[in-house]
């Protein structure tokens, strides 16, 4: 028996029960049963949370916002709001749209840096989520 996996007080493992796919998207207020509908299987809502780990648009943004560019970060944060959306990442979607409203057309660029630490916690929660999840199912 593995240390992680030693019984405790009450007899059961110490270890924690393995997250479902469904129990990912009730933890960031996602709707579970429209994406399996529109993806079909867990394995491919699987495939894209995978994806996701590796998507450029969070580093994009936060660079563009530390160069001053706010077009760069509009067209970054935009397309991290729409895969948020399309993987129904509810939190993160709005976190996203916050911003994105704030940078559209440089309506308000400072309301949106101020938007920035909301979307930062949203983004780094789906991302510890999903490796979670990942490191469950190995």
């Amino acid at each position: 028996m593995k240390r992680s996996e030693t019984k405790n007080c009450r007899g059961d493992s110490g270890r924690k029960k393995a997250m479902t796919i469904e129990e990912f998207y009730q933890s960031v207020d996602g709707d579970y049963e429209t994406v399996l509908e529109n993806m079909i299987t867990e394995e491919y809502v699987l495939k894209f949370m995978e994806m996701f780990l590796d998507d450029p648009n969070y580093a994009r943004l936060t660079d563009a916002l530390a160069r001053g560019d706010d077009e760069d970060a509009f067209k970054a944060v935009h397309t991290l709001k729409g895969v948020a959306a399309n993987l129904s990442y509810g939190r993160l979607y709005e976190a996203a749209v916050a911003v994105t409203e704030e940078l559209r057309g440089g309506r308000d660029p400072q309301k949106a840096r101020e938007y920035m630490p909301q979307l930062t916690k949203e983004y780094e929660f789906v991302i510890g989520q999903i490796r979670r999840l990942i490191e469950d199912k190995a």
